[in-house]
């Protein structure tokens, strides 16, 4: 059943990641006769961490405006970034630019009141503009409520953007792959996510013995993560908004990965292996459990071991609550083994004598 949930979870997040389209948003009101977007990001405890404020602007462009920083400066060194440059110095050192739509570069390079207005709206306290294709935002964690001057400001920046919703269709080879790049870094996690569900969920053992999984789990997630980082740079090196993607993804990889490896390998094994049961029966010497902050761990101690030449059960084995509740010390407990089909042996069924 898990690794059925786990199949679909990850064809699930593919589709829909691939097929989501952005839409525009709803305004939350009108100032100076022009509609406009009003979002405040809260912690736990109601506090405002970050606001961003929007107007509608819909054009075939794509930008990302934020302050240059240490990773933009090192990646732009190793030639795995390339910026354009407004060959205004205040400008391009301060604002690092993610796009690569050259009526978008022209208007930077030309329009000294669009430069102003977002050194000016940088310099009060906002740390992004951006356009998603629909609307033109702004966001801040300095600012906490709807700034009016600030938004007179953006109204300037929409004005001098006005050119390119005119601007005709670019075919943004660059989004297509980020999308895909996105699609399956979401899909491992999701992946992932429903191993360690199954794991805090209290299910038993699924192996006889986890160490081989655990070991070749990560040297298979190590392998995944090297040829993903590689394509990722190989597909994204060259572009204004490429160390973007390449450090995002390799993050969200590097955490989950690991866990994907190793539930990839014990699916493969019990998934695929086609070979004939090892039945074993044997008396129960103790059952005991173990609790660890909110979780309980129940286990079940085999009398005889042996199973067949190279293979034998462990000391204890872990099961559910429900088989812990149905477990007799001094009662028989019938097992069904399936040799694996990457040669770990694991548990097809495990019955207890009621």
């Amino acid at each position: 059943m898990w690794i059925a949930i786990r199949i679909i979870l990850t064809i699930g997040i593919f589709v829909f990641r691939c097929v989501r389209r952005r839409s525009p948003p709803i305004p939350d009101g009108n100032f100076d006769g022009q509609p406009y977007y009003f979002i405040q990001h809260t912690d736990k405890d109601d506090k405002v961490t970050s606001i961003q404020i929007g107007v509608p602007l819909r054009m075939p462009v794509i930008f990302h405006l934020t302050l240059e920083g240490y990773w933009d400066r090192l990646f732009k060194s190793l030639g795995l970034a390339e910026e354009f440059q407004t060959r205004h110095a205040e400008f391009d050192r301060t604002i690092y630019i993610a796009c690569d739509h050259f009526l978008f570069m022209g208007i930077l390079k030309e329009e000294d009141e669009a430069r102003q207005v977002i050194l000016e709206l940088f310099k009060t306290g906002f740390q992004s503009i951006y356009s998603d294709g629909e609307t033109l935002w702004m966001s801040s964690t300095t600012h906490h409520f709807f700034n009016e001057e600030a938004y007179r400001r953006l109204m300037e920046l929409k004005s001098a953007m006005a050119p390119l919703q005119k601007a005709p269709p670019m075919l943004d080879l660059f989004a297509r792959k980020a999308v895909v790049m996105e699609t399956i870094t979401l899909a491992l996690l999701g992946y992932a996510a429903v191993a360690l569900a199954e794991l805090f969920l209290g299910h038993g053992d699924s192996h006889l013995d986890v160490d081989p999984i655990v070991v070749h789990g990560l040297i298979l997630a190590a392998v995944l993560f090297l040829l993903l980082c590689v394509a990722i740079v190989f597909l994204f090196r060259g572009s204004s908004r490429g160390h973007r993607i390449i450090i995002e993804n390799a993050f969200l990889l590097l955490i989950a990965l690991p866990t994907a490896g190793i539930q990839s390998v014990s699916d493969l094994n019990r998934g695929f292996d086609d070979s004939p049961s090892i039945h074993v029966e044997t008396v129960i010497l103790d059952k005991d459990y173990r609790r660890k902050r909110r979780r309980t761990r129940y286990y079940v101690h085999p009398e005889n071991r042996f199973v067949q030449e190279g293979v034998s059960l462990p000391e204890r084995i872990r099961v559910s609550e429900d088989d812990f509740s149905r477990a007799r010390v001094g009662g028989r407990m019938r097992l069904e083994i399936g040799a694996g089909w990457l040669g770990h042996p694991w548990y097809r069924k495990i019955n207890f004598e009621q």
